[in-house]
């Protein structure tokens, strides 16, 4: 089982398209919102899941790390979301499923770790090409710098001359200990991130490799993702 965490479910379909793709199975995908599972719920079938996926949508209310909200930054919140992902992520880490986040869910996933974000690049990195979050979906905006080549992350990113179509206005500020860097945009936005914990499959990557899954390095990430969680099942079935 695959849990895939969504603000509402309309927003998920992309993600589900995506792992269909990459050989998941439909009936073993689970979508999780805030309107229909509560934080002890979420805990609770992420502790029997096999992977999870954490996908994009609003902002980290800055109270997570320590921050109150910047006063001409423009930071849109979803407590409840935070509340039951926040509960996903404890679940995920005690229990070692693996573990895929994308954009938001990066940003959550380095707050749950210690880290911290950048509220609003648009007023704290002038000139960020990746805050425009108007942008269209597909559109390709920058490349990235793979600075760690030696993991799988790393290896999948650096294979290609790799385009990213980043559409937020958020980033992460101080990295968590427990993550390590694996690839930069040009002016320095951390872009991709993965866990230093050997035993805990983490990825976490800035833009959306969803909408753009017909170019092959997305392809890659979304396929290694599936293909580890079906090994967990696997695993939890004692095959």
């Amino acid at each position: 089982m695959i849990v895939l965490s969504s603000g509402n479910v309309e927003d998920a379909k992309p993600y589900i398209d995506s792992l269909l793709e990459s050989g998941a199975n439909k009936d073993e995908i689970v979508v999780v919102t805030p309107e229909r599972f509560s934080p002890q719920e979420a805990f609770k079938i992420t502790s029997r899941a096999s992977g999870v996926l954490l996908s994009g949508g609003s902002d980290v209310e800055p109270k997570w790390y320590g921050e109150k909200v910047h006063p001409d930054a423009e930071v849109y919140t979803f407590p409840k979301r935070d509340l039951v992902e926040m509960q996903i992520l404890r679940a995920s880490k005690r229990y070692r499923i693996p573990l895929f986040a994308i954009c938001r869910g990066m940003q959550l996933l380095n707050v749950f770790e210690g880290g911290s974000l950048w509220q609003d690049l648009s007023i704290m990195w002038p000139g960020a090409m990746n805050h425009k979050i108007n942008y269209p979906r597909d559109l390709l905006v920058h490349t990235l710098r793979v600075i760690d080549k030696t993991t799988p992350l790393g290896s999948i990113l650096d294979s290609y001359h790799t385009y990213v179509n980043s559409r937020h206005h958020q980033a992460i500020k101080k990295v968590a200990p427990t993550l390590k860097v694996v690839a930069l945009s040009p002016e320095g936005i951390i872009e991709a991130v993965e866990s230093r914990d050997k035993e805990w499959w983490c990825w976490g990557v800035q833009w959306h490799p969803e909408t753009i899954y017909q170019l092959q390095p997305n392809r890659d990430l979304i396929a290694a993702f599936v293909e580890v969680a079906l090994k967990k099942s696997l695993v939890k079935e004692g095959v």
